[in-house]
Formats: structure tokens, sequence, C-alpha cells
């Protein structure tokens, strides 16, 4: 099994302190240039193939210096457990069919990452229904809104 490189980013709460980190496996492209091998769990603001750099100036530790195209979605159960097994692989097999694939998850969470191209009127559809189909449940993007706020799309994904 190949070993990848990784990174520590720091991972924020709602009222904006910080006492964690995330560690992320990259592929190093330069000095202090890395591109993401998986989206992460945690960590607002990226998704899988993103390129950033490293920066201690900024308060996320990272400044993105290419997007991917993908979009990173975190799917929450209701239940520990619920990431593996029949309901995962429900989730999972749903979101394969739109063109998106799982990088992993925890406890209660899975992470996509979905390409942006397939469209968010058939992404947030999607992810709607699947709410309903395991109750309890919940979702949400993790590099669509600006991860300070919270609520203000980043717009990445809009032509120039």
């Amino acid at each position: 099994m190949h070993q990848h490189p990784t990174v520590h980013l720091p991972v924020y709460k709602e009222d904006g302190t910080s006492n964690s980190t995330e560690e992320l496996e990259v592929e190093q492209l330069g000095e202090n240039h890395f591109r993401l091998i998986y989206s992460p769990g945690v960590v607002d603001g990226l998704a899988g193939g993103d390129e950033f750099a490293l920066t201690k100036s900024d308060r996320l530790g990272y400044t993105i210096i290419k997007r991917s195209g993908n979009l990173c979605v975190w799917f929450y159960f209701s239940k520990q457990g619920q990431n593996r097994g029949p309901a995962a692989a429900d989730v999972r097999a749903q979101v394969e069919q739109i063109g998106g694939w799982c990088d992993g998850g925890m406890n209660y969470l899975l992470v996509f990452t979905i390409p942006v191209s397939r469209g968010f009127h058939v992404i947030e559809p999607l992810f709607d229904s699947l709410v309903k189909q395991h109750p309890g449940s919940t979702w949400f993007y993790g590099n669509v809104y600006d991860p300070i706020d919270g609520q203000t799309p980043l717009r990445w994904w809009e032509p120039t």
C-alpha cells in the first residue's frame, strides 16, 4: 500500500476556536505546495484534488492555489456505526450513481467527493432524499461556504 505524506490543518468549532487538527493525506507538488488526496472529514473549505499551501498567516492554516472542481459533502447518520453496514452501502451506492465517491468516514460520518460538474440541481435533491430515507441524518457541504462565517457562498465554481 502506498503511503502518502500528511499535513495537519486546524479544525474550528462553531465559536471560532480551534483546539485540534485533522491529518490529511497529500501529494507534495513542490516546496509547500500540496494536492489533497481525499476530501477532509472536518476541515472546512477543501475537497479532494484541491491544491494548497500551508500558511501560518491565514487563520485556516492554508491558502488555496488551485481548486480541483470537486465538492466535499459530509453525510451524518443519526447513530454511531451506521457509517458502516447496509445504510452506508445504500448511501454510497446512490452517490456513486451520480459520479461521486466515498473517501472515508468516522463515527457517524461519511465523506464524499463529487465533481461540481454534476450540478447542484442533481446533488442537493439526492442528499435531501437520502436524509428522508435515513431518518435523523443530515448533510453539509464542506467547501461551498466560507469557512469563517459558514454562510457566504465561496462561488469558486462560477466562471470568472
